[in-house]
């Protein structure tokens, strides 16, 4: 790879962590949009995921304290604390719009679970095959 690629590399997995779909990360790359601007935009998205980090951390902390004390915990003690996770996980959400979730959704019905699971089984033989 040269400077360029590694370039378009980096640009393509900030905009894939900003939760932008393959079509908009190919509108982004393909328009306007400076490497200084996508490195703010990645920058701060970062930081957004930090204070959601240390809130999840905070509220944590505060249920774990109660269940220490041999208590249980508010059922609202335990939907923030759900709430908070929602907010850090990274999900499929963030990569495919409801178009493609919907297509996935058919897909996975027209195999069945069978040959989903046996597709997943042959993910490790395949990971090595790229690798090499």
């Amino acid at each position: 790879y040269g400077g360029e690629d590694v370039t378009r590399l980096y640009e393509i997995l900030a905009l894939r962590q900003l939760g932008l779909s393959l079509d908009q990360i190919s509108d982004a790359i393909h328009g306007e949009t400076s490497l200084e601007a996508m490195l703010v935009a990645h920058a701060d998205h970062v930081d957004a995921q930090l204070a959601a980090m240390q809130k999840l951390q905070t509220h944590m902390a505060t249920v774990l304290a109660t269940v220490r004390r041999s208590h249980r915990p508010t059922d609202t003690d335990l939907l923030d604390l759900i709430r908070k996770v929602m907010t850090v996980d990274a999900r499929v959400e963030n990569y495919f719009d409801a178009d493609q979730l919907a297509a996935l959704a058919v897909r996975r019905e027209e195999l069945g679970e069978d040959q989903i699971r046996a597709v997943e089984n042959r993910w490790p033989s395949l990971i090595a095959e790229v690798d090499a």
